[in-house]
C-alpha cells in the first residue's frame, strides 16, 4: 500500500526534516484506515530497525491483530514500552510479548503476574525468555490448580532442580515418568522423601 511504502522507503525522502514530517502526517491518518492496511503497516515496520518510534508505539498500543508481528519482533520496542504494554492491555498483546526472542527476565515476571494460561504457556514455549528462579517458582505454583502449564513448564531445561522434586508430588502419573526420564533425579532420593 502506498501508506506502508511512504513510511518505510528511504528514497522516497529527502532528509530528516521531511521524514519527521511524513511520520507526523501517518500518526493522525494511521487510525482512519482499516485494520487490514495498520496490520500490514505493522508487518513492515517489525523488521525495521529504523521506523519510526511513535508510530511503532502506537500501533503496538493498537488491537491484539494489528500489534502482533511489533510486539512479538520489533527492535524498536523497549522493556519499559513493553511493560507499559503488559500492564495496559488485553492477554492477546501479552501472548505476542511472550513469544520476543530473549525476552528479559523482569518482563517475563510481569507475563506471570496475571495467570493468565495462554500467556504463561506461549512464555515457557519461549526457549529464549529468560526466566528466575523467583518466576519457576510462582509458575509453578499456579501448575498445582492450572494443570495445563505443568507440561510446558517441566519441558523447560532451565527449571531449577529443587522445583521439579516439588512438582513430582502433584502432577500426574505420565509426568513423573517425564521427569523421571528427564532430569537428574534419584528415585531413592523421592522415596526417601515419602518416608
Amino acid at each position: 500500500s502506498v501508506l506502508s511504502d511512504i513510511s518505510v522507503d528511504e528514497g522516497t525522502l529527502a532528509g530528516e526534516r521531511e521524514r519527521s514530517l511524513i511520520d507526523g502526517i501517518l500518526r493522525r491518518i494511521v487510525n482512519e484506515v482499516e485494520a487490514t492496511v495498520r496490520r500490514a503497516l505493522a508487518e513492515r515496520l517489525a523488521e525495521r530497525s529504523d521506523a519510526p518510534r511513535e508510530l511503532v508505539l502506537m500501533l503496538a498500543n493498537d488491537e491484539a491483530d494489528v500489534a502482533y508481528p511489533l510486539l512479538a519482533r520489533s527492535g524498536i520496542l523497549q522493556d519499559g514500552d513493553l511493560m507499559t504494554i503488559v500492564r495496559q492491555r488485553t492477554v492477546q498483546h501479552r501472548s505476542a510479548i511472550a513469544t520476543r526472542e530473549l525476552l528479559s527476565a523482569s518482563l517475563s515476571a510481569a507475563l506471570t503476574e496475571f495467570g493468565e494460561e495462554p500467556v504463561i504457556t506461549a512464555l515457557l514455549d519461549n526457549k529464549s525468555a529468560r526466566i528466575s528462579p523467583e518466576t519457576f517458582e510462582s509458575i509453578a505454583r499456579m501448575s498445582r490448580t492450572i494443570e495445563a502449564l505443568q507440561e510446558p513448564l517441566l519441558d523447560r531445561q532451565d527449571l531449577p532442580a529443587a522445583l521439579v522434586q516439588k512438582m513430582y508430588w502433584w502432577v500426574s502419573a505420565a509426568l513423573r515418568q517425564h521427569i523421571l526420564d528427564h532430569f537428574d533425579i534419584d528415585p531413592a532420593s523421592l522415596d526417601d522423601a515419602v518416608e
